[in-house]
């Protein structure tokens, strides 16, 4: 097995990306402060734009910047629910699980595709596991149960209804 040259690893954790520097930190096992992850600008706009979480409506998946995946990126990058920044997305996106234990975006499926073509609060299959890992890597576990049993659904295959008519 290759190691990594301790070279790589100091550059790493020396990174002028605070997210850089802060996941190196973390991956290493060295010192490192929580605080660090926020002064990185990058990570600082994509709690932001999460803060409408409710307003993102999903035309189509071949964007690169939707919600769920910029939440899955400050999962990654190890923002955590319990840190103050994000606390009122995660709060927000927990709001949106409906009586199936599945998050809610809104979704515009085109009649094409045999959606309404209106846009609506919903779930699709390729997308509620994103959102569900990524609150999973926050951390987000022990006081939601219904993100446990959403979990369980998609690790035990369990039928589910789909969002759009058979």
């Amino acid at each position: 097995m290759r190691t990594i040259p301790v070279t790589t690893i100091d550059w790493l954790c020396n990174s002028e990306l605070p997210r850089v520097n802060f996941k190196a930190r973390v991956l290493f096992n060295r010192k490192h402060d929580r605080r660090d992850l926020y002064r990185d600008s990058l990570l600082k706009k994509l709690v932001s734009s999460l803060e409408d979480w409710d307003a993102e409506v999903l035309k189509q998946h071949n964007k690169p910047d939707l919600g769920m995946h910029r939440l899955c990126l400050l999962a990654d990058s190890g923002v955590r629910a319990a840190d103050e920044e994000i606390k009122p997305v995660v709060s927000r996106i927990l709001k949106t699980f409906g009586d199936d234990n599945l998050p809610r975006i809104n979704i515009l499926i085109p009649k094409v595709f045999r959606g309404s073509g209106e846009v609506e609060k919903t779930w699709i299959i390729c997308d509620y596991p994103q959102i569900l890992y990524s609150l999973l890597k926050m951390g987000v576990k022990n006081d939601q149960p219904y993100v446990h049993w959403s979990f369980f659904q998609v690790c035990t295959k369990k039928t589910v209804t789909p969002a759009y008519p058979q």
